[in-house]
């Protein structure tokens, strides 16, 4: 199952947070960038640019 647009933009906002948070250690980014999307997939496979394509790297662009 692919990832929405939505899922991964929400995937994406919590990576953020906790990139910019100094009280989210390394070790605790390693951890979420390992946990599974809810298209099975580690979470460090997410696309994060700023213009298409987005999502997945292993499933491809979202659904919508």
């Amino acid at each position: 199952m692919k990832l929405t647009k939505k899922q991964a933009d929400e995937i994406e906002e919590e990576m953020r947070k906790m990139e910019v948070d100094p009280g989210v250690s390394k070790r605790a980014l390693r951890l979420f960038m390992q946990f599974p999307m809810p298209c099975g997939h580690a979470a460090g496979n997410l696309l994060t640019c700023s213009n298409p394509p987005y999502g997945c790297v292993i499933c491809g662009e979202p659904d919508e």
